[in-house]
């Protein structure tokens, strides 16, 4: 796979490769997307072996200071969407 990029780009290299076609293989890498954003919305941890894991961490409302102008504003607390890549992968990226 040169370069995937997009959704389109991903299902394409998937149906190549899998005898696929291309309306098959985006409708499993949308799938694959819709699930992962399901369990980590709902609290969960999704580990990929070899590849990762996402997880979703709160971050609590804090007080920031615009940069710009100065300006002291309140920054909202939230709950932010985080990946850690698995020894493997990392060591695949770095040979």
């Amino acid at each position: 796979m040169a370069n995937a990029t997009d959704r389109n780009q991903l299902a394409q290299y998937i149906a190549s490769v899998h005898d696929l076609t291309k309306a098959k293989s985006l409708e499993i890498v949308n799938d694959l997307f819709e699930q992962i954003k399901s369990e980590i919305a709902d609290g969960n941890d999704v580990s990929i072996h070899a590849f990762g894991k996402f997880s979703a961490k709160a971050r609590a409302a804090r007080t920031a200071r615009n940069p710009g102008t100065g300006e002291t504003i309140q920054v909202a607390a939230k709950t932010a969407v985080t990946f850690k890549p698995a020894k493997q992968f990392k060591d695949e990226v770095n040979s």
